[in-house]
């Protein structure tokens, strides 16, 4: 049915599609690896732009089925819009599971210091004014994230009760995705995350919250 010129068209479509968004997924797992950098991120969201393509373009082309002259053409154009729709799709979804997952891993590692704030406070009935005073009584050295792209704590003690939900000390990793952004991944000890608030929308990770800004 196809000639092979559209045979060929496709597969460049499939293998424009894979690139993409392999890179897509390769900027977010590079995010938060730990030998890693965000500046990719912002260049990944303009795979966006292609995908917004195919999403307008393929209706229109089912309308040009009703024409004999262009119903071929009209045909492969629909097929490739569908191509990339599906591995677009797939590659955001499996894009943003990479880089939930590190931060649960950093969710994770993040124990130990907590624990170490927690048992400075019950020693010594107040907190530590700054991380560096939990070494080496209950730290050998203050950790980093593990994350290259945002490898430092932010740890903040609360003065207005009436702030960060009551909460007396938080824990906060700056996570922007590129230029004038401003996620972040935050720890309250109380957990009692709201669900919109400090400049976004919250997600729960584990005992974390990541604010999309």
């Amino acid at each position: 049915m196809f000639s092979r010129t559209i045979h060929k068209n496709l597969i460049t479509v499939l293998g424009a599609a894979l690139l993409i968004n392999g890179f897509v997924v390769l900027s977010y797992y590079l995010s938060v690896a730990p030998i890693g950098t965000d500046f990719f991120l912002f260049i990944s969201t303009f795979a966006v732009l292609p995908l917004l393509a195919a999403f307008l373009i393929a209706p229109i082309s089912l309308v040009f089925l009703f024409s004999r002259r262009f119903r071929v053409s009209a045909l492969a154009v629909f097929i490739g819009c569908v191509i990339y729709l599906v591995v677009g799709i797939a590659g955001i979804k499996l894009a943003n599971e990479v880089r939930r997952s590190g931060f649960v891993s950093l969710a994770h590692r993040s124990r130990p210091l907590i624990s170490a704030i927690e048992q400075f406070e019950t020693k010594y009935e107040k907190l530590p004014e700054k991380l560096e005073q939990l070494v080496p009584e209950f730290l050998s050295a203050v950790p980093n994230t593990g994350i290259g792209a945002y490898p430092n704590y932010e740890y903040i003690t609360v003065k207005d009760a009436k702030t960060y939900e009551g909460n007396p000390w938080v824990l906060r990793v700056s996570t922007s995705t590129g230029a004038l952004n401003w996620d972040s991944f935050l720890y309250f000890p109380k957990q009692n995350y709201p669900q919109v608030g400090y400049g976004g929308v919250l997600e729960r990770i584990e005992d974390w919250a990541y604010v999309y800004e």
